[in-house]
């Protein structure tokens, strides 16, 4: 009776050194998602303790306007200086990629604190329109009742641009009412 024998086959080094490669490039690609994820999670948990506030809006303003969701906050700073008491006012412009649009602040001070604001809107096209109304919907809460020095906005109702109209209008605001 004759054995019969079999032979192992033998894989190429080729294929081998493919799938090892192949292994390696989803374990690197594993390794950097969770790194992002980390670092996304890392930097949210380490936001400074500056005031924040989302509201309930679903369309949002980013740098663009392209639509792609930014959150609402007020940002508190730290300036502490003296500030005369009265009504200041002050006009500012901001670029967007519809254009130029603008707005008007005016605000009351009594020892240093905001006790009313107001603003007059400036849009040429609907979609800056529609982010400054959102805007003047929501501002309020984050500017009255604080110190002039201790308010800067960003992204309130997702409308980032006209909030840095807003700051760059309270700056001016701020430079006025400091006391010498």
């Amino acid at each position: 009776m004759q054995q019969e024998t079999y032979e192992t086959p033998h894989r190429s080094p080729l294929i081998a050194g493919i799938i090892a490669i192949a292994i390696l490039v989803v374990l690197i690609g594993g390794v950097i998602a969770l790194q992002k994820k980390d670092s996304k999670a890392s930097a949210a948990g380490s936001a400074s303790t500056k005031e924040s506030a989302v509201s309930d809006q679903a369309n949002t303003e980013d740098d663009t306007e392209s639509g792609q969701p930014s959150n609402n906050t007020a940002v508190q700073g730290t300036s502490s200086g003296t500030f005369k008491n009265g009504t200041f006012s002050a006009n500012s412009s901001y670029n967007t990629p519809g254009g130029t649009e603008g707005i008007a602040v005016t605000i009351t001070l009594n020892g240093g604190t905001i006790s009313d604001v107001s603003i007059s809107l400036h849009a040429n096209n609907r979609e800056s329109v529609e982010y400054q109304d959102r805007f003047a919907s929501h501002y309020k809460s984050f500017v009255v009742g604080k110190n002039i020095g201790d308010v800067q906005l960003s992204g309130v109702s997702g409308s980032s641009l006209t909030s840095r109209g807003f700051n760059d209008a309270l700056a001016q605001i701020e430079q006025q009412a400091a006391q010498v």
